[in-house]
């Protein structure tokens, strides 16, 4: 697959009553879509569900995808790896906070032939094998904590 220009600079879609506590900051970037990767912990590789603070935890130092990649590949499906396909994509790079404070982060998946939807993963939550966390392989994306 081609590169691809995306703006990681852009804030990422929020839903009504929600609020951004931490954001991954890009910039516009050649993005070559087969350098991005999936993250998986030990515990999901021989099937078990881990908590989401605790694969937070184990992602730290990673360099991430935000939520702004999450809308670029939801308004533009066509360029979502195949290799993404069937599982849970977690964007750990921007944290919300909705009405009631609880904290999550934005997810994307798709079943079967259907489109790829939005979801969220609450902090704290359990993740099941299949829920992975979308991050660069080094030295592709540079990106600081707003």
């Amino acid at each position: 697959m081609k590169k691809f220009s995306v703006d990681l600079s852009v804030t990422p879609i929020t839903p009504q009553g929600f609020k951004i506590i931490k954001d991954t900051i890009g910039e516009i970037v050649e993005l070559d879509f087969s350098k991005l990767d999936l993250f998986i912990t030990e515990k999901q590789t021989s099937g078990l569900c881990i908590n989401s603070s605790d694969l937070k935890k184990e992602m730290r130092g990673r360099p991430v995808a935000g939520a702004n990649l999450a809308d670029f590949f939801l308004a533009n499906p066509k360029f979502v790896p195949r290799k993404f396909n069937h599982n849970y994509l977690i964007f750990y790079g921007t944290i919300f906070e909705d009405a009631h404070g609880q904290r999550c982060f934005k997810c994307i998946y798709r079943r079967a032939h259907e489109e790829w939807t939005e979801t969220y993963v609450w902090c704290n939550s359990l993740l099941h094998p299949d829920d992975l966390v979308v991050g660069f392989v080094d030295g592709v994306f540079t990106a600081k904590a707003a």
